[in-house]
Protein backbone atom coordinates (compact mmCIF):
# COMPACT_ATOMS: atom_id res chain seq x y z
CA UNK A 1 0.00 0.00 0.00
CA UNK A 2 1.61 3.23 -1.27
CA UNK A 3 0.62 6.52 1.55
CA UNK A 4 0.15 8.73 -1.58
CA UNK A 5 -2.46 6.33 -3.11
CA UNK A 6 -4.05 6.82 0.77
CA UNK A 7 -3.73 10.34 0.86
CA UNK A 8 -5.35 10.71 -2.85
CA UNK A 9 -8.40 8.89 -2.01
CA UNK A 10 -9.33 10.76 1.41
CA UNK A 11 -8.23 13.97 -1.06
CA UNK A 12 -10.45 12.90 -3.18
CA UNK A 13 -13.29 12.27 -0.92
CA UNK A 14 -13.49 15.94 0.59
CA UNK A 15 -13.41 17.65 -3.02
CA UNK A 16 -15.48 15.80 -5.28
CA UNK A 17 -18.66 17.75 -4.37
CA UNK A 18 -17.14 21.03 -4.10
CA UNK A 19 -15.49 20.35 -7.51
CA UNK A 20 -19.13 19.19 -8.56
CA UNK A 21 -20.87 22.16 -7.26
CA UNK A 22 -18.44 24.71 -9.17
CA UNK A 23 -18.74 22.79 -12.41
CA UNK A 24 -22.44 22.94 -12.46
CA UNK A 25 -22.57 26.58 -11.08
CA UNK A 26 -19.74 27.73 -13.84
CA UNK A 27 -20.45 26.01 -16.75
CA UNK A 28 -23.80 24.17 -16.02
CA UNK A 29 -24.21 20.38 -15.54
CA UNK A 30 -25.10 19.44 -19.31
CA UNK A 31 -22.29 21.47 -20.81
CA UNK A 32 -18.52 20.26 -21.76
CA UNK A 33 -15.90 22.17 -20.51
CA UNK A 34 -13.92 24.23 -23.04
CA UNK A 35 -10.08 26.26 -22.05
CA UNK A 36 -12.24 29.01 -22.00
CA UNK A 37 -13.83 27.89 -18.78
CA UNK A 38 -9.87 27.12 -17.17
CA UNK A 39 -10.16 30.64 -15.47
CA UNK A 40 -13.15 30.41 -14.43
CA UNK A 41 -12.79 27.09 -11.79
CA UNK A 42 -10.08 28.33 -10.16
CA UNK A 43 -10.99 25.41 -7.39
CA UNK A 44 -11.59 22.77 -9.99
CA UNK A 45 -7.78 23.34 -11.73
CA UNK A 46 -6.42 22.96 -8.22
CA UNK A 47 -7.98 19.58 -7.84
CA UNK A 48 -6.63 18.76 -10.75
CA UNK A 49 -2.94 19.65 -10.18
CA UNK A 50 -3.05 18.16 -6.59
CA UNK A 51 -4.12 14.71 -7.87
CA UNK A 52 -1.52 14.90 -10.86
CA UNK A 53 0.66 15.98 -8.52
CA UNK A 54 -0.37 13.02 -5.95
CA UNK A 55 -0.42 10.41 -8.94
CA UNK A 56 2.89 11.01 -10.56
CA UNK A 57 2.19 11.62 -13.49
CA UNK A 58 5.44 12.38 -15.07
CA UNK A 59 7.99 9.50 -13.75
CA UNK A 60 10.55 12.29 -13.69
CA UNK A 61 9.94 12.90 -9.39
CA UNK A 62 10.45 16.60 -9.49
CA UNK A 63 9.74 18.60 -6.69
CA UNK A 64 7.13 21.51 -6.43
CA UNK A 65 6.41 24.35 -5.08
CA UNK A 66 3.79 26.95 -4.61
CA UNK A 67 4.12 29.80 -7.27
CA UNK A 68 0.91 32.24 -6.05
CA UNK A 69 -1.24 31.58 -3.25
CA UNK A 70 -4.43 30.95 -4.17
CA UNK A 71 -7.49 31.70 -1.87
CA UNK A 72 -11.31 30.46 -2.29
Amino acid sequence: HHPKKGALSIFSLFCTEKVQKEINQVIGSYQVPTLDDHSKVPYTVTVIHKIQRFSEVSPMGLPCRVTKETLF
